[in-house]
């Protein structure tokens, strides 16, 4: 796919830093198309034809084709392109691992910090809204020591070195508030090395600060 060009639709403070770091890693060639969430541009027809599912990050191939989720984008990725390694190839041992923890963080990790981040979205009662957001921090702090439980490299998630996983771990940890820092890395020394070794990546250090502020 030399020489061809990748869209990505992104907003700030949204995940679609997790394709946007994939995309520097890989060194592919891509364009950034603003998607102003603030004033719901997500949520217009024009939009909805390019992601039914009106939600950043979106990716645009290069031959037109468009679609969602971190997850997806990332597997997608690493696939097309097989000589970064990032991603195992179909028939490589470590495959099987990298798609339960990948489908893991997309799903229980990332719907949870959705949860427990925004709880008016996931209960009718204006009361239960603490309960239902305290509820998704323990399944969070459940899952962390899961993590930190497989990662299988030193610093990495993987053994064969930086990638999706990687990336997608920062993301997940990103909701993590200031004051529960400390218990959240105490006892999860294996997490604390990937996070302190992720921050220290050009691509995530400066992307990080682009969408979120300084790490």
């Amino acid at each position: 796919m030399t020489g061809q060009r990748y869209m990505l639709y992104y907003d700030r403070a949204t995940s679609a830093f997790v394709t946007h770091v994939m995309l520097e890693e890989l060194g592919v060639a891509y364009d950034l198309q603003h998607v102003d969430t603030g004033s719901d541009a997500h949520e217009t027809a024009a939009f909805r034809r390019i992601n039914p599912n009106m939600l950043l990050p979106t990716l645009g191939l290069p031959d037109g084709r468009t679609f969602g989720e971190c997850g997806a984008t990332l597997l997608m990725l690493g696939d097309l392109h097989p000589e970064s390694g990032m991603v195992p190839r179909i028939g490589e041992p470590d495959r099987p691992f990298f798609l339960q923890w990948l489908f893991a963080l997309a799903t229980t990790g990332h719907t949870t910090i959705r949860r427990y981040s925004y709880p008016s979205e996931y209960t009718t009662r204006t009361e239960a809204e603490p309960a239902t957001s305290e509820a998704a921090w323990r399944q969070i702090d459940r899952f962390l020591t899961i993590i930190d439980d497989v990662i299988a490299g030193d610093p990495w998630f993987m053994a064969r070195g930086f990638g999706p996983l990687d990336i997608y771990t920062v993301m997940v940890l990103l909701v993590v508030p200031a004051e529960r820092w400390d218990s959240v890395l105490a006892g999860r020394p294996k997490l604390r090395r990937l996070l302190a070794a992720a921050h220290e990546r050009d691509s995530i250090n400066r992307l990080f600060a682009f969408y979120f502020g300084d790490a």
